[in-house]
């Protein structure tokens, strides 16, 4: 997942933040720079329609991950964000893949 969140840092990002943590302050900043690159980078990857095609095969996530051809753990964080935004996902073609706990998938 290293190449896809530094390309996040460029597209999400300004300024240099490679300083050294002296403060916590400077650790919430550095947090926020880093899961706004984690989330670009799952969002430009994983795109919402072809999750839930690809759930409908099997809501196993390992065997998501391999489908959609991206690590297991870009997967998870995919799947947190956007459990922290909505409850389901609904695609073009009308099916709803409903998140539960921000790990389960499963359609109704």
């Amino acid at each position: 997942m290293d190449l896809p969140e530094e390309v996040g840092h460029f597209y999400t990002t300004t300024g240099n933040h490679a300083i050294r943590l002296l403060h916590y302050s400077n650790r919430l900043c550095l947090n926020s720079v880093e899961i706004k690159a984690c989330r670009w980078a799952c969002n430009f990857l994983i795109d919402d329609d072809n999750l839930v095609k690809c759930a409908l095969c099997s809501t196993d996530l390992y065997e998501l991950s391999e489908m959609l051809d991206v690590p297991h753990v870009m997967l998870l964080h995919k799947i947190k964000f956007l459990s922290l935004e909505k409850d389901f996902i609904t695609s073009k073609c009308g099916h709803t893949l409903y998140i539960e706990n921000g790990s389960r998938l499963y359609f109704k």
